[in-house]
């Protein structure tokens, strides 16, 4: 004797709530809305999908929603910021809806493939834009501000980093080169540190130029010979 399929799920009548899908007509459904944001440098866009929702059709408007916001809600300065707080606001509607039952079957249309979950979902990686974008900006700002010129030593010599004259240039915008280069505009004396006082590169009689700036950890003051 051949025993019922037990794989299928009984559907939960009981579950009916009174409230249908806006989208399928099914029930339960919730009062909910999910937005999502678009930025375009100048102008940006405010989307929003009004419920109620069934599980199935909210689960999917979500990671629908939310996808198109990872990739394209960060492009503008405002959009940077309302992009993650529009994406916030949807968590509590998502939690409705997935604490939902199944659509019960027989609605007027068939309910939307929630598919895969978020997270794994190739396009999620558009979350990691601000990350990234933010790791860029402090990166090239330890380059420009503090990599080269704490490395500076007495005996190097030094050109500009956008090859002025030294003498119009500050500590920060030297950057070490090697003294054969034609370059190379001067060799530091000495470099003191914990200083900001150049008065002390006058014990040193080579030294014909002075220059004091501060990094995140100390002052300093260099002490250098210009070759012109």
């Amino acid at each position: 004797m051949t025993r019922p399929d037990q794989s299928h799920s009984v559907p939960d009548f009981a579950a009916a709530n009174g409230v249908y899908c806006a989208y399928c007509g099914a029930t339960p459904a919730a009062h909910v809305d999910f937005r999502g944001h678009r930025g375009m440098l100048i102008v940006m866009q405010f989307l929003r999908q009004p419920g109620p929702f069934c599980r199935n059709c909210g689960l999917a408007t979500y990671r629908r929603m939310t996808v198109e916001s990872a990739w394209v809600g960060w492009w503008g300065f405002l959009s940077f910021v309302i992009n993650p707080i529009t994406m916030l606001i949807n968590l509590p509607a998502r939690s409705k809806v997935a604490a939902l039952a199944p659509p019960i079957p027989g609605s007027p249309r068939q309910p939307m493939d929630p598919g895969k979950p978020l997270l794994r979902r190739p396009a999620a990686l558009g979350l990691l834009l601000p990350v990234a974008a933010v790791l860029t900006i402090v990166v090239g700002v330890l380059v420009s501000s503090g990599g080269d010129h704490d490395q500076l030593a007495t005996g190097d010599c030094v050109d500009t980093r956008d090859h002025g004259a030294i003498r119009d240039a500050k500590a920060s915008e030297l950057v070490k080169i090697g003294c054969s280069d034609p370059a190379a505009q001067a060799k530091i004396v000495a470099r003191l540190d914990n200083t900001h006082d150049t008065f002390k590169c006058r014990q040193y009689s080579e030294a014909n130029e002075e220059f004091t700036d501060s990094d995140d950890r100390k002052y300093f003051v260099l002490c250098v010979r210009t070759f012109s």
